[in-house]
């Protein structure tokens, strides 16, 4: 190493002379000479020897050049320039060749049209410019352009255009004798100094792009994920709950829960704008995303790593759904769209008389309950007389009926509008949504194997849902600093089902066995915040930003009916046929089922209100604190009643057979309006009487108030490459819920009040070692604590599945630690929407709060019952990735119109649970998270060619199974009579299709197909517990049928859904 090391530091001495003297002043004069000759002076006086080819320099006779005191390369360089020679330097020798000739400027074509970015409306008159040229064009009157000789070379474009923001696309490649097309989507500015108020332009609507979108994943300080407007126009997605599946470890539970990074429902907080969203579900204080409209939102984002300026309550993510924004513009959009699913559209589905009102979501009143009903203490201690004067107001209405129903119908209007209020500009968006749909479902549903099955069954249900929503949005800009802007949604849902539930229980073998249910469940949910955004001071170094907020949800489910029949089976006649020698009996003494009513009253109000405050002391430190608090109180109030005999009743034509009273008999299903007339409710207590069965735990008054504080800094530092952003927010929660507890036949008050205060900690970094590169890394803590429903001390009861609920007084709040760390590289792309990231996830939960299933084996085992529990210590980690990636790289026209939008997500966690209380949980456990999917996959392919406003995009979402109930811990796989296995959640393919176009400046049209793959709603029972689905297998061994593989419980098929929409602008 030595040797070598000595013999290169000599060759680099000996050329220090020459260089030396290449830097000598000379004199050099030339009268008229040949450069051969020159060339021989100079290797002389410098050192250096010219190594060339003689045919180079032979004819070039140099005249008349005088060189005084100049260095060696000034002569060398104007010798040869002059003679087009080019020289290289190796060592000590100069070697000399020919510069080749210019080649001719080789030209190319560049075209395209500018349109507007929402409606692809043409722009006539826009400027296009070749940015560091002098060639620029305006478009014609159909915002077309073309440049027509444009030198071969990479150029990036701009666009402009009165009252729209600039565009640019960069590093477009022209080459010679092709044209290139360059098509170009502007969007509208509604800033006031570009936009002339006396006559507010049309069209010049403004929703989140994929270039903001990315802006916004680029500027963050924290780990976020989310979807533009933009992104949402390319599918079919009706609500919110079909959007954010493409968010990158997004899933969704029950066609309306959010799960994020394989964490379920209760471990995601949801804002609606500004606001936390209310509770929509009686059993949680999950928000239903269904009830958003997708044509009502502008963008939503989701905050995945803790920071101190975000509450405390999540593990999984944060989400923000922001509904589209009030601007300064005025236009109307219409949309109009139908939609057909097959074996429900134009085909006869089961229904029920309800009310005139139904079609908009609401009850007219007829499923109330009677006016002047008494408490449920004073009910059942009336009188025959007053009992038969409110028996008798209840609705004599208990069948079903098949209707003909054509197309599911949506309407659509966002009206845009700003008017002039003195020196001010107040904007306007008022937006109303309508939606009316009916399906057709048919479930399989089934438990055990065949040899021991405690049920097998079908449910058909008719599900006639209707949905109005108003968004009333309003903003006002007071001067340059301060900002007004007041938000409202408005949603009403009703949905009217018909269940027609079919059974063969294990010890009924001889009977089938029917439930009817008439249901009508009803929400009505308002949110409105008013909020104000200050910046003031040098260089608007203060900002300022206010909030109030209210909300309120009315959960209302009247009147709910129930009741049963049962008729001798039949095994040549299938459950849902109906059989002429046996007809269906409604009190039968083979089987008693009651008939009842329940009415559910659930009311919940949040009172928000928060204080942020940020200055920037230099332009490396700000310093940003906060003040938050709400309060939410919810009151759930249930009634049941059931139908009993009169206290005197005697007539065995009238008598309801029970286990009470026995006696009576049936009657079948058409006598059924009959026998209930109000006749029959006899004031001297002879006919038939409705009974309060409502207990006192039936009932629970719950509030929570959160109050809490921040402070955090932001810090820049290594030349503004690294961004620390960290703090500490400290919560005090007082948790409240007065309600009672039933101990066998007794009841007591019981009051709950926890009041916790938590320290969380976060802080994120982000370096950017250049400005397309990212890594973030980050910690924070985070809290889950118990829901209303989960710690009230109440029986819940879901009518729809048939599940019991046990709420849990003794839950206590979960600690979470959460680890974040994300590689993001944005490239320099044409359009700036591209985008690649990774990254990895790391959680611990000391006592999730988890769904147990308790079921046990007696012949309520039709029925499931689940409790909730805080279980053992847990560990969530995964990896997630998305790409953004236009294909205009690829060779051929087509590709510069497509982008590819990737991303999916690898999860695993492991829970250590302990021995529980719970029947069949007194043993330890280790598995998965309840709710968790090992992965999950989104893909799109997206189409768009702006000059004919053509849009087409293909979308691919998969995700793996999760477990749905847990089962017994005691539970030895294979074994079916060790205990009862989880229930899981079977993963979903699930492909659309959708294909838009623009006809004219007023119409587009939309249309499309959803769920083509028609992948089933699928829960089996895994008697494996590989937790994957195994196909149950049959049999024999030694002369015995031995089943092996899961057992499906229950299975459903949406179908295909096509969409035609037609999309008007005024």
């Amino acid at each position: 190493m030595y040797k070598n090391f000595w013999v290169t530091f000599l060759i680099v001495c000996m050329q220090v002379p020459v260089f030396a003297a290449g830097r000598q002043k000379m004199d050099l004069v030339i009268q008229q000479e040949a450069l051969s000759s020159v060339l021989v002076k100079l290797e002389k006086a410098s050192g250096y020897n010219f190594v060339y080819e003689p045919p180079l320099v032979r004819n070039i006779v140099i005249t008349g050049k005088n060189f005084k005191g100049r260095d060696f390369w000034f002569i060398l360089n104007d010798l040869l320039h002059a003679h087009r020679i080019a020289y290289s330097v190796s060592g000590a020798n100069i070697i000399l060749a020919a510069v080749p000739p210019p080649q001719p400027v080789q030209y190319g074509k560049i075209s395209g049209r500018i349109v507007d970015f929402e409606n692809a409306d043409p722009l006539p008159g826009a400027t296009v410019r070749l940015e560091g040229t002098a060639i620029a064009m305006v478009t014609n009157e159909k915002g077309d352009f073309l440049f027509e000789r444009v030198p071969e070379g990479k150029y990036n474009i701009l666009f402009s255009y009165i009252g729209y923001k600039s565009g640019r696309l960069n590093g477009l490649v022209v080459t010679a004798n092709k044209t290139i097309t360059a098509s170009f989507k502007l969007q509208a500015s509604n800033n006031l100094k570009q936009v002339e108020v006396k006559g507010i332009a049309r069209k010049k609507v403004v929703n989140t792009t994929d270039e903001q979108l990315i802006n916004e994943l680029y500027t963050a300080r924290t780990v976020i994920s989310g979807i533009s407007n933009e992104q949402i126009t390319r599918s079919m997605d009706r609500d919110a709950a079909e959007v954010v599946k493409r968010i990158p470890g997004v899933n969704v539970s029950d066609d309306r829960f959010i799960v994020v990074r394989g964490l379920s429902k209760r471990y995601n907080m949801t804002f609606l704008n500004d606001n936390l969203a209310p509770a929509t579900e009686l059993d949680s204080r999950a928000f239903s995303f269904d009830l958003v409209s997708s044509n009502t939102i502008d963008k939503i984002m989701i905050y995945k790593s803790p920071s101190p300026d975000l509450p405390g309550e999540f593990a999984g993510g944060l989400i923000k759904i922001n509904t589209k924004k009030s601007m300064l513009t005025r236009q109307i959009d219409v949309q109009l769209s139908a939609q057909y699913r097959p074996g429900s559209s134009f085909s006869d589905i089961s229904s029920y008389a309800g009310s005139k009102t139904d079609f908009l979501g609401l009850d007219d009143g007829v499923r109330s309950l009677p006016k002047g009903m008494p408490s449920p203490v004073d009910f059942n201690l009336m009188g025959p007389d007053v009992n038969a004067k409110y028996s008798k107001q209840f609705a004599n209405n208990y069948l079903t009926n098949a209707r003909y129903f054509d197309l599911d119908k949506r309407l659509t209007i966002n009206y845009y509008d700003s008017w002039k209020l003195g020196a001010y500009q107040l904007n306007n968006l008022s937006s109303f949504s309508y939606t009316n749909t009916h399906e057709a479902r048919e479930t399989e549903q089934q438990s055990l194997y065949k040899s021991n099955r405690s049920y097998e069954g079908v449910i058909r249900q008719g599900i006639h849902a209707a949905r109005l929503s108003l968004i009333q949005n309003n903003n006002i800009q007071l001067g340059d600093h301060v900002k007004l802007e007041l938000k409202q949604f408005i949603n009403q849902q009703g949905q009217r089902i018909a269940l027609n539930d079919y059974k063969v229980k294990d010890g009924f073998e001889h009977l089938d066995q029917r439930r009817v249910g008439l249901y009508f469940l009803s929400s009505f949910l308002y949110s409105g915040q008013l909020g104000s955004y200050l910046h003031f001071g040098p260089a608007e170094r203060t900002k300022i930003f206010t909030n109030i907020g209210f909300s309120s949800i009315h959960r209302k489910d009247p009147d709910l009916r129930e009741l049963g029949y049962s008729r001798q089976r039949d095994p040549e006649v299938s459950l849902t046929e109906d059989n002429p020698d046996a007809p269906w009996i409604h009190g039968s003494r083979d089987l008693i089922y009651p008939v009842s009513r329940y009415f559910i009253d659930v009311k919940e109000k949040a009172w928000q209100a928060n204080a942020d405050a940020e200055h920037r002391f230099a332009s490396f430190f700000n310093l940003k604190a906060g003040v938050f608090h709400e309060t939410r109180q919810r009151y759930l109030s249930t009634r049941t009643f059931r139908l009993a005999n009169g206290v005197h009743a005697y007539d065995p034509n009238i008598i309801i057979p029970n286990e009470e009273e026995g006696g009576g008999t049936g009657a079948e299903e058409w006598q059924i309006p009959a026998r209930l007339d109000t006749g029959i409710f006899r004031a001297d207590g002879t006919g038939l009487r409705w009974r309060e069965a409502t207990v006192p735990n039936d009932q629970y008054f719950a509030e929570n108030r959160n109050t809490a504080g921040y402070i955090s800094l932001d810090l820049l530092a290594l030349e503004n490459k690294l961004n620390v952003f960290g703090g500490v927010r400290v919560e005090h929660n007082l948790f409240r819920i007065l309600g009672s507890l039933q101990t066998g036949q007794a009841s007591y008050p019981l009051v709950i009040s926890k009041p916790v205060t938590s320290v969380l900690p976060s802080v994120n970094a982000s370096y950017r070692p250049d400005s397309t590169i990212i890594i973030r890394a980050g910690y924070g803590k985070t809290l889950n604590r118990p829901e209303f429903r989960e710690a009230a001390p109440m029986d819940y009861f879901d009518y729809i599945k048939y599940e019991h609920y046990y709420g849990n007084p003794n839950l206590s709040t979960v600690n979470i630690h959460n680890y974040d760390v994300r590689f993001e590289w944005y490239p320099r792309s044409m359009l700036r929407n591209e985008m690649f990231n990774l990254g990895f996830f790391y959680k611990t939960l000391d006592r999730p709060i988890e769904l147990i299933w308790g079921r046990e084996r007696t012949f309520e085992s039709a029925f499931n019952t689940f409790y909730y529990a805080n279980t053992g210590a847990a560990k969530v980690y995964g990896l997630e990735a998305e790409i953004r990636k236009g294909l205009a790289f690829l060779s051929g026209n087509v590709f510069r119109d497509l982008s590819l939008i990737l991303n999916g997500a690898i999860l695993h966690s492991e829970v250590k649970t302990p021995a529980l209380i719970y029947y069949g949980h007194q043993a330890p456990r280790e598995r998965p998270l309840q709710g968790q999917v090992p992965y999950l996959l989104n893909a799109s392919l997206n189409y768009e060619r702006p000059q004919t406003g053509t849009k087409v995009a293909i979308v691919y979402h998969r995700s793996g199974d999760q477990i749905y109930a847990i089962g017994t811990s005691e539970y030895t796989p294979g074994d079916i009579n060790s205990g009862f296995p989880d229930i899981m959640e079977k993963g979903r393919d699930m492909l659309d299709l959708t294909w838009s176009q623009r006809v004219n400046k007023y119409l587009s049209i939309k249309a499309g197909a959803q769920n083509l793959l028609n992948a089933p709603m699928t829960l089996y029972e895994d008697y494996n517990r590989d937790y994957k689905y195994t196909p149950e297998q049959t049999s024999v061994k030694d002369g015995q049928t031995v089943n092996s593989g899961d057992v499906i419980s229950r299975r459903y098929y949406q179908r295909p859904y096509y969409s035609l929409a037609l999309n008007f602008i005024f």
